[in-house]
């Protein structure tokens, strides 16, 4: 199952981006085989379970909720069966604790962040309109949306790019109906995968990325196919071999079809523009881009403070409110990138309010502007300013 996972073209491929995914799958992953070993346990002496399973169960909701979702409604399914299995032993002490460990606290810090997390979102307008309340339509969608067949064909890449092709599913589904042994584990498995498409039915919808959520359920589900398989005996595990040899296949010629030549291409880094950000702003400053819209890379490597303007030059409240509160910080550079750099008269209106002087620099396509009173450029616009002087305060 382990092979599946990563050698499945979709991992392989977004494993590789810089995003919280990979981190909440990891923690969530974590939450649910320690749920599940203190559940095969049974132990109250083992606290150390308890403990680790409400730890990344909360880390895993703080990371992104989306994500772990999926999971803690497996581990309350789980508590509840284990449960079940032991209502007559009339000892249940330990199921209540499990339960407030796996599902009770990963619940409460997960709410305690989030509201946290929006109160700060909510202080300047113009990241109010992302919390969690102003994006519960985004989030979720409208419930007809999940009753347009048609609405589901847009799934269908993104199986293709987990199970190589949509074959590999079909032979799933035919599995779970005709292969004894491991059905249950089979329908857990797609039901689980199923769930958070359903729960959040317009983030699987717009974008792909999402799969990595749930995705890994899909490919469980195959490898209990296989196991099955093999598990009959005689020429059935030639079948799983050859079915396990026709994923490889299909994985690989997936991979190449659809993301080779994406890992392949290596896109203009922004660092040249962090080194010259480096040197001719203070570590306290501010940086206002515009162009980047949601990529925070450019902040990240010049290590600064920044505000991504979305909004262009038009009369928003978020900017006059943002740099209004930026004391005791300052803003220490502004930078014109892809597009923005070729507006020139809005551009210029902008740079005289805030009072900034000339272009000092260009670097990784985006020009750099400096207070009216910073540095004087020592280095052609047009290169990337590795000559620029470095500010008193850092010399």
């Amino acid at each position: 199952m382990l092979t599946l996972v990563a050698t499945s073209p979709f991992y392989i491929f977004w494993s590789r981006a810089f995003m919280i995914e990979s981190t909440a799958l990891f923690f969530s992953l974590a939450y649910l085989a320690l749920l599940l070993r203190a559940l095969r346990a049974y132990d109250e002496s083992r606290r150390w379970l308890l403990v680790a399973t409400g730890l990344t169960g909360s880390l895993a909701g703080m990371i992104k909720v989306t994500t772990f979702v999926t999971f803690f409604l497996a581990g309350i399914a789980a508590i509840a069966w284990g449960w079940w299995k032991r209502r007559q032993s009339g000892n249940l002490t330990f199921h209540i604790k499990l339960f407030l460990a796996a599902s009770a606290l990963p619940f409460l810090i997960t709410s305690a962040w989030t509201h946290y997390a929006d109160s700060v979102k909510a202080k300047s307008p113009m990241t109010a309109w992302l919390t969690s309340t102003a994006l519960t339509a985004w989030t979720f969608g409208p419930v007809g949306q999940r009753f347009h067949p048609g609405n589901y064909h847009a799934f269908g890449p993104v199986i293709d790019s987990l199970l190589g092709n949509r074959i590999v599913f079909a032979l799933i589904l035919l599995g779970l109906v005709f292969v004894r042994g491991r059905r249950r584990e089979i329908a857990i498995c797609l039901a689980l995968w199923a769930s958070n498409i359903l729960i959040f039915f317009n983030l699987h919808y717009i974008h792909s990325y999402y799969a990595y959520a749930n995705g890994i359920f899909l490919i469980a589900a195959l490898g209990f196919l296989i196991v099955a398989l093999y598990e009959r005996g005689g020429g059935w595990r030639w079948a799983a071999a050859y079915m396990l040899a026709f994923c490889m296949g299909a994985f690989a010629v997936r991979f190449f079809l659809d993301f080779y030549g994406w890992q392949r291409f290596n896109g203009s880094s922004t660092g040249a523009a962090a080194d010259v950000l480096k040197r001719v702003t203070d570590p306290e400053d501010v940086l206002l881009i515009y162009g980047l819209d949601w990529s925070p890379e450019l902040p990240y490597l010049a290590h600064r403070r920044a505000i991504m303007n979305r909004y262009g030059f038009g009369d928003h409240p978020g900017l006059p409110f943002t740099l209004s509160h930026l004391a005791p910080r300052k803003l220490g550079a502004v930078l014109m990138c892809g597009i923005y750099r070729n507006s020139a008269a809005p551009m210029e209106d902008l740079l005289t309010r805030l009072s900034f002087g000339n272009r000092y620099a260009t670097a990784s396509d985006c020009d750099i502007y400096l207070p009216r009173n910073g540095p004087s450029p020592t280095a052609s616009p047009d290169r990337v300013g590795t000559k620029a002087a470095r500010p008193s305060s850092e010399k």
